[in-house]
């Protein structure tokens, strides 16, 4: 059985991430020694492969042009996210690349997840992200890219602070990919949902990151990134960050919503 040796605590992130992190942090600091710097091919124990300017990864076999591509997509874009969020880390992040998802799953105690959750962070210096080359069935090699720049994201705003509402967590990566969005046809003002209900522990619905890319893009569009970063350190200061309450932001951010999507 592959596991790999973390003794750290693990947070919530995927590409699709779900309430998974807590089993996830029972299991991980279970494993005992099975990460190695030896560049020796292994079946039981995940290698040092590669190193950037600011990763280092390992995977259980190498993989040559998946670990160039995860070099690319997250040193692609790491001056841009730290820049913004104005978070420098000093340390570089290891980054722990499993052979399926099902490896991936059973080393970090999810057995239980949907298997759309391929990636997730730990300890705010750690991605565990399910191999390019083998995506399943939700997936495929680039969204596993982008997996991997979400649990990057998530672990630098996170170490802003660590006790976001699901939908700041969530919506920021979503919102950094740069992607555009589109609402599933039928979709209507009704079916918005409130921001208590993204804020629940249930589990993650796929939904839930187009309708939190939404608010994070309402914040950006409309007061600007020091806004957005403010409500991150300080998530429920509505008044003194905005000048109106929690009420009134979400009025605000359902007819954004309306105006720039539904109508």
């Amino acid at each position: 059985m592959k596991k790999i040796l973390i003794l750290l605590l693990i947070l919530l992130s995927l590409s699709g991430c779900s309430n998974t992190d807590n089993k996830a942090n029972e299991s991980v600091s279970n494993n005992s020694q099975e990460v190695t710097e030896s560049k020796e091919s292994s079946e039981d124990y995940m290698v040092f492969q590669k190193e950037s300017d600011h990763f280092k990864f390992y995977s259980f076999n190498k993989d040559n042009q998946v670990i160039d591509d995860l070099t690319k997509e997250l040193e692609g874009n790491y001056e841009r996210i730290t820049d913004t969020y104005k978070t420098y880390p000093e340390e570089k992040f290891d980054v722990y690349i499993y052979s399926d998802v099902e490896s991936f799953h059973e080393s970090l105690d999810l057995t239980n997840a949907p298997g759309w959750v391929v990636s997730s962070f730990m300890n705010y210096k750690e991605i565990h992200i399910v191999s390019p080359s083998n995506p399943g069935e939700h997936h495929d090699y680039d969204s596993i890219l982008k997996a991997a720049f979400n649990s990057f994201t998530r672990a630098i705003i996170k170490r802003i602070n660590s006790n976001l509402p699901k939908w700041l967590s969530l919506g920021i990566p979503q919102y950094e990919r740069q992607i555009k969005i589109k609402f599933p046809e039928g979709f209507k003002e009704d079916n918005i949902p409130e921001l208590t209900e993204l804020e629940s522990p249930s589990s993650i619905e796929i939904s839930t990151f187009y309708i939190s890319y939404t608010v994070v893009e309402f914040i950006v569009d409309k007061y600007g990134y020091d806004t957005l970063i403010e409500l991150i350190k300080k998530p429920d200061n509505y008044e003194e960050i905005f000048g109106f309450n929690k009420v009134e932001f979400e009025k605000k951010w359902r007819d954004y919503i309306i105006d720039k999507y539904l109508k």
